[in-house]
């Protein structure tokens, strides 16, 4: 593809030269913003002035002196995570040391020193505390050692697993598309709102706003979460910001090699709902080794590590394909099927394409139909769609012959294969007293084959999973300048990201050559990497199969971050004030739905010619069979357009102040600005709907009013608004940033700590946005209904899209209409007849005033140090977000909403001069299609700001750590998040679908030990000779979660609203609990059988949202124990072997996914509503309302019945309210790892 061959000459030249210029420098690690402070004083307390302090780096021997000024006070800031140790003396003072002083990434520690009567020889040592309070900030955070990170299990070795074990986070909802790839939900911020910081500079996928780069784990020091209320030089994403440091070379060899094993054989069977009849194979190994080394002693230093990993992973489906019968031209089993042309019913028998077969069926092969050119097509088609079935076809037991609905099974198995390999490095240079460097290089490189996944669709059909190939790299480089006599500091960091990511789907070659030209027969032109079937959805029980809409796709994004923070401690203030830029270019090869997507459904075909002078005309009555006529019942098609070149350039300003008010209270002030200009196009080809503005594609049309004679005028592009974009940036977002720390009882045993601040979040810079750039010149999505055979127009594979835009100037008719518009229109002027069908085109608005969306948060908390190793938190955190964004937000079609004022005028109405009750009867497709304020245009969305989201929450966290290599977390979060973004039904009223957030857990508990067993060297039992060598080194450490559902939303494909704005919710019967005992089926519910109470819901009555709130049920817990038990064996003091086995989900425990909750009312399930009464009653037919008034049972009454209450020969269960599927069961997974 364009950017894999770009790969291999990848102009890296930038980087290489900032990377050379320092090859023979780099660093203090300042780029993580520590510091240490604190007040020197003699045994009374009193302030000990120009004292000398000297923090050292115990691993790197690097030091830094500073004096105390008149208080006492001294602050050595620009440090970087590590152990220290501080010294300090002062005529007539001994030299006090603390030593075991560790420092992590972002804190600000305190650590006071008293000093004795003495001379500067005398020697006093101390040793600090494992955990103290936070003293000097008011920010909310967790920070991970290097010891939890390499201890704790993780499935598959990714570091941000572990985010998870801190207060506030929340693993990613079930829908989640980023949950394989580190999405987390932190403080009741969306998973797209957190920001990856390694050493010092973004590391961040600006599509997706998720890490592009994953450093290996033995490759990092510590890392931190930043969960809210950080201080102002953070900004830019309103969630979690995750700060990495990776591990720098000191001045002893160390290093590690390594590698865990996983394999599916000794490993639990996935849980089922039903018979699991293949249990995938699974293999993975993670393989690496890292060396640190002294390029100078206690002046440079270097750390290389590789780490590869190996998956293997069988996919595997049972899904239903075509009978090998079908798919030669015999229809099998009893369902009528037709002559779509002329409607004659067929005659079954064994005759041509059922000669042999063993019962009889249909022979489409005599139809005149059979020999066209969309047969033709449709017989390929369907032969290199279905494969073959390798599972026999289920016959009648009694007659041997077809059943009624004949159809065969295909059992598909393909193996995932991933392959993926990374390098990091980091080299690190004190030049002298006054500066120090370090520089950092990362490459990812990850090639696969999936054959089934979201990023590629879940065909689970061979031919069509996809290749996809990332690799990513980045590097930064910074220099800390201590200026000379002065306690002013500036840390320059600089930072160069590349991410290069195709994906292409397989058919492109497995099937491509066998389908030559197969674009052009669409109408479309054929475009490179993009060659193969198009997408095809079939009604039944059949599979979708073929091509991938979303694909080929292919990525190359460049992005540039400058960073400058000037320190300067003065007195009883730290200040700071930086410059954070951004540059961000990416060019996207896109091709949505290039191919075209087909849909096969009879029922559609025949509703559509129901009223026609033939009814049964337009179908076979089988899907199968329309399509091996070449007979769809919908066709959709977007035409390609080029590679596209968005950029984003930023600038953001922060100032702040750390005052320390007094010797028990800190202030923490900031203001952050961060200039939010638009994503532009280079070429400024992004295009919205506007149809309030001149056209600049055909520069002859007038303005647009309602019947506007044609929609390419309704388009306005970057180029006419004259700054390449078709959005006006933000530029007033200003961010104050306050914060307080009290110790009340002037010990630091006890802190009070409180904060408010405001947080912008930048949009998924260009996912978000991708579609306006992807629009142009004119790339509409069009999508083409049946006309009745006798109209001109009939949609055939041979003539998919019949009709396309009209030529500028040229009358248009509405769009979509179901009888082929075969009478002239009176709405728009000029509109002929006949003028055949034409496509229903939709389009996005995005609002030019869009604005950047932010989030206000507060807090108040107290810490406590409830003994030398153990710190206890909690606090209470709240946000409220404001002006948030959410694409195709609403539907323009006012006329249509039931809230309008017009609503009285659209629908038929009928009222009951008993009761008064009132109901409306349902406005038909092209009723609807004439109400849109825009009648040539289908659905147009709005991509804009205005929504809300809030969250509450109490959060508290018990942490210990002991000199025995004892570390226990224990965190608990009961929180509430809600917003207006999920499951929206009304765009007239936003505010009105409140909800809880797909992402609200409203109890959550985290428990994560490492413990050393109690026995060998260091411990207190057994701790020498033959008990030490026997029971000495085991370890066990774990992480165990605890929490509730997550809430989902009933959903109702049928808009019975009639809003033309998508699906509704239905109605809460009233009397009805849905979280409830089902009175309706005498049952308990919360099982995989039925979830909540199916019988708690109704069809809204048309004309009328539905009453249902958003996301108000709520899904199964998780409850999950990971565990780890591990022994390390000492070789000759240099080196620890420790072999381990990791056990997740130990206890095999079944965490059940959401149900189905897709609402479906069919007769004898869905209760009817009363006209005169208003009242609920369920339909007769059933001899039972336990199973069979699931949707999907029979609706006729019977007296035989299965041992599930259903009746003999009904279709399987509904799936509604249903579970039937679970998380991972129990994997195991064993490591050797060496360290020296």
């Amino acid at each position: 593809m364009q950017a894999a061959s770009r790969l291999r000459s990848f102009p890296a030249l930038c980087t290489a030269l900032l990377l050379g210029v320092l090859a023979f420098s780099p660093s203090l690690m300042a780029q993580n913003s520590s510091s240490i402070e604190g007040v020197i004083t003699d045994a009374t307390g009193a302030a000990v002035g120009g004292a000398t302090v000297t923090v050292r780096n115990t691993d790197t021997g690097i030091t830094r002196t500073v004096k105390t000024d008149a208080a006492g006070r001294y602050s050595v800031t620009a440090l970087g995570n590590g152990s220290y140790a501080i010294s300090a003396v002062a005529a007539n003072f001994s030299t006090t040391s603390l030593t075991g002083v560790k420092l992590d990434i972002s804190q600000t520690l305190k650590e006071d020193i008293a000093l004795t009567v003495g001379g500067a020889s005398d020697q006093v040592s101390v040793e600090a505390a494992a955990l103290s309070t936070e003293t000097e900030t008011s920010s909310n955070g967790q920070t991970l050692d290097q010891k939890s990170v390499a201890e704790l299990p993780l499935a598959n070795r990714q570091f941000y697993n572990l985010v998870e074990v801190a207060p506030g986070v929340v693993p990613p909802a079930q829908a989640s598309s980023m949950g394989f790839r580190g999405g987390m939900n932190i403080n009741g911020a969306p998973e797209t709102t957190n920001l990856f910081v390694v050493n010092g500079t973004w590391n961040i996928d600006m599509g997706t706003n998720q890490d592009s780069f994953r450093p290996s784990v033995d490759t990092i020091a510590e890392f931190k979460v930043l969960s809210g209320n950080y201080s102002a030089e953070y900004g830019r994403l309103q969630g979690g910001q995750i700060l990495i440091t990776t591990k720098q070379g000191s001045n002893k060899l160390h290093g590690s090699i390594y590698e865990f094993i996983r394999n599916g054989a000794i490993e639990a069977k996935p849980w089922s709902s039903s018979v699991q009849t293949v249990t995938p194979a699974f293999k993975q190994n993670t393989f690496g080794a890292t060396l640190g080394a002294p390029i100078l002693k206690d002046k440079a230093f270097v750390f290389v590590g590789y780490e590869g990993q190996r998956i293997r992973q069988q996919a595997v489906a049972v899904n239903q394909v075509p009978t090998t019968w079908t798919a030669a031209g015999c229809l099998p089993g009893t369902v009528q099927a037709y002559d779509p042309l002329t409607g004659t019913p067929l005659t079954r028998g064994n005759t041509g394409a059922c000669a042999g077969a063993p019962g009889q069926g249909y022979d489409l092969t005599a139809l005149s139909e059979w020999t066209g050119a969309s047969a033709q097509l449709g017989r390929l088609m369907e032969s290199l769609a279905y494969p073959n079935p390798n599972i026999a076809t289920a016959l009648n037991p009694t007659s041997g012959g077809f059943l009624a609905a004949a159809t065969s099974d295909y059992n598909f198995s393909e193996t995932r294969k991933e392959t993926m390999d990374e390098v990091n490095s980091r080299v690190d240079y004190k030049m002298n007293d006054h500066n120090s460097f370090y520089e950092s290089y990362n490459y990812f490189h990850d090639p696969s084959f999936e054959p089934s996944n979201s990023l590629c669709a879940t065909r689970n059909m061979p031919n069509f999973g996809c290749f996809t190939n990332q690799t990513s790299q980045l590097a930064n480089i910074g220099w800390i300048h201590i200026f000379p006599g002065s306690n002013l500091i500036n840390d320059a960091r600089a930072g160069f990201q590349r991410l290069v990511q195709p994906r292409v789907q397989e058919d492109n070659t497995t099937i491509g050559s066998k389908w030559p030209g197969f674009s052009g027969q669409l109408g479309q032109t054929a475009v490179a990497n993009n060659y193969g079937l198009p997408s095809i959805t079939v009604s039944g029980n059949y599979t979708t199969t073929g091509g991938q809409t979303n694909l080929p796709q292919d990525r190359w994004d460049d992005h540039f971050q400058f960073i400058d923070t000037l320190t300067w401690s003065h007195k009883s203030h730290t200040f700071k004030a930086g410059i954070d830029t951004l540059w961000t270019n990416t060019t996207e090869y896109e091709v949505s739905n290039g191919r075209g997507a087909l849909t096969f459904n009879p029922a559609t075909l025949a509703s559509t010619n129901a009223s026609s002078s033939c009814p049964k005309c337009g179908t076979t009555g089988d899907p199968i069979g329309d399509i091996l006529l070449g007979f769809p019942s919908a066709t959709s098609v977007t035409p390609s357009a080029p590679n596209i070149y968005n950029n984003y350039r930023s600038v953001d300003l922060f100032l702040l102040d750390d005052w320390k008010v007094r010797k028990n209270l800190t202030l923490n002030l900031g203001l952050r600005w961060e200039i939010d200009p638009p994503v532009v196009e280079k070429n400024g080809s992004m295009i919205t709907f506007s149809p309030s503005s001149p056209n600049q594609l055909y520069p002859g049309a007038s303005n647009q009013t309602v019947g506007f004679s044609n929609p390419n005028s309704a388009i306005t592009t970057a180029k006419q608004t004259g700054n390449r974009s078709v959005y006006h940036g933000d530029y007033n977002n200003v961010a104050p940033r306050v914060g307080f720390a009290w110790q009340p009882f002037n010990n630091e045993k006890t802190v009070i700590k409180g904060a408010y601040g405001v947080f912008f979040t930048s949009p998924e810079m260009f996912n978000e946005f991708l579609s306006y750039s992807l629009g142009y010149p004119v790339r509409y999505a069009k999508t083409y209904a049946p006309a009745p055979v006798s109209a001109s127009g009939q949609i055939t594979l041979a003539n998919p899209f019949p009709n396309d835009l009209p030529t500028p100037g040229s009358p248009y008719c509405v769009a979509g209409a179901s009888t082929g518009c075969t009478t002239p229109n009176p709405s728009i002027a000029g509109c002929a007849s006949p003028c055949g069908l034409i496509p229903v085109i939709t389009s996005t608005e995005v609002d030019p005033k869009f604005a950047t969306p932010y989030v206000q948060q507060w807090t108040l908390g107290v810490q406590r140090q409830l003994t030398r190793n153990t710190i206890f938190e909690a606090l209470y955190f709240g946000n409220k977000g404001s002006k948030l964004s959410y694409g195709t937000a609403a539907v323009l079609n006012p006329n249509a909403n039931p809230d309008a004022d017009t609503l009285g005028q659209n629908y038929t109405q009928s009222t009951s001069a008993t009761t008064g009750y009132t109901t409306y009867s349902a406005v038909g497709a092209a009723a609807l299609q004439a109400l849109r304020v825009y009648p040539q245009w289908g659905a147009i969305g709005i991509h804009k700001t205005g929504f809300n989201s809030f969250y509450h929450s109490l959060q508290s966290r018990v942490q210990t750590s002991t000199k025995n290599g004892t570390s226990i977390l224990v965190s608990y979060t009961y929180a509430k998040a809600e917003d207006e973004l999920t499951s929206a039904q009304n765009p007239i009223n936003q505010h009105g679908d409140k909800g809880l957030s797909v992402f609200n857990v409203k109890h959550r508990l985290v428990v994560s030990p490492v413990v050393p067993l109690p026995f060998g060297k260091g411990q207190p039992w057994l701790n020498n000779g033959l008990g030490s060598a026997i029971f000495g080194g085991f370890q066990l450490s774990g992480i165990w979660q605890y929490f509730g559902g997550r809430p989902f939303p009933i959903t109702d494909s049928t808009n019975q609203s009639s809003s033309a704005g998508g699906g509704d919710r239905p109605d809460v019967i009233v009397g009805q609990n849905p979280n409830g005992y089902d009175s309706a089926n005498a049952s308990n519910i919360h099982n995989a059988k039925e979830w909540f109470n199916i019988h708690a819901f109704a069809y809204n009555p048309p004309g009328t949202y539905g009453t249902a709130a958003p996301n108000m049920l709520i899904g199964p817990g998780w409850d999950e124990v990971d565990l780890t038990f591990g022994r390390t064996f000492s070789v000759r003091d240099w080196a620890k072997v420790q072999f381990k086995v990791d056990a997740f989900n130990i206890a095999n425990h079944p965490n059940l996914m959401n149900p189905s909750a897709s609402f479906a009312g069919s007769p004898g399930y869905n209760p009817v509503k009363s006209a005169t009464t208003g009242a609920y009653t369920y339909s007769t037919g059933f001899t039972s309302l336990a199973y069979p008034t699931q949707a999907g049972y029979c609706t006729t009454n019977t007296t035989t019945v299965a041992n599930d209450g259903r009746a003999i020969g009904c279709t399987a269960p509904g799936s509604f309210g249903t579970i039937t599927a679970a998380n991972n069961m129990r994997e195991i997974q064993a490591s050797i790892h060496v360290s020296f």
